[in-house]
């Protein structure tokens, strides 16, 4: 597996605000704590994290660890490079209530934080047996002085702006991403390919 010459906070701000490089196509951000929204130990979540970071390694995808202040504190995953079945797999496989999935341009987002990139969030309404797309955003938000409700890598914080985090939203129509055809194997070459 070939590693991107640069910083990880580098490629987290490609993935969000868009890459002219072509080098991140696609992203997803999960967790593997708290299975199906219910609190186990800090010792319990980070075995668990530890398994997500093999599985990555194992499938070569490449990762920067992030972190979600939500009520709590929770370790999350941005990952590069991968189809949208890749992310609900680990997401079913860590017994996730959801994840965010994200398709990056060839367009860098003006000044002002407005990403190029679109970003999707799927949720479970049956115990992580099926996801479903709830909605769709291309606007994230600096929370530089944000106390809670954002995540963060490094000093910087950022929150993924979508009305179904507020009291109404619209269901959205589900889309795959364009490898989601390709085989295991053949995600695996994409992935070397866009390294």
């Amino acid at each position: 597996m070939k590693v991107l010459k640069e910083n990880s906070s580098t490629r987290l701000k490609k993935a969000l605000f868009g890459d002219i490089t072509g080098k991140i196509s696609t992203f997803a951000l999960l967790t593997a704590e708290n299975p199906l929204g219910k609190e186990i130990s800090a010792e319990e979540n980070n075995k668990r994290t530890k398994r997500l970071k093999w599985y990555c390694k194992k499938l070569g995808i490449q990762y920067v660890p992030v972190e979600g202040s939500f009520g709590n504190i929770e370790h999350s995953l941005m990952l590069f490079n991968l189809a949208q079945k890749d992310a609900e797999f680990l997401a079913k496989s860590f017994e996730q209530l959801s994840f965010f999935f994200g398709k990056t341009s060839n367009v860098i987002g003006t000044d002002d934080r407005n990403t190029s990139s679109t970003i999707a969030y799927y949720a479970t309404d049956d115990g992580g047996k099926t996801y479903v797309l709830k909605e769709k955003s291309d606007r994230i938000k600096d929370e530089k002085d944000a106390e809670d409700f954002f995540s963060r890598h490094g000093d910087f914080k950022f929150s993924i702006n979508m009305d179904i985090f507020n009291e109404e939203f619209v269901p959205m129509k589900d889309e795959r991403s364009i490898d989601d055809s390709l085989t295991v194997k053949g995600r695996a070459i994409y992935r070397g390919m866009k390294y």
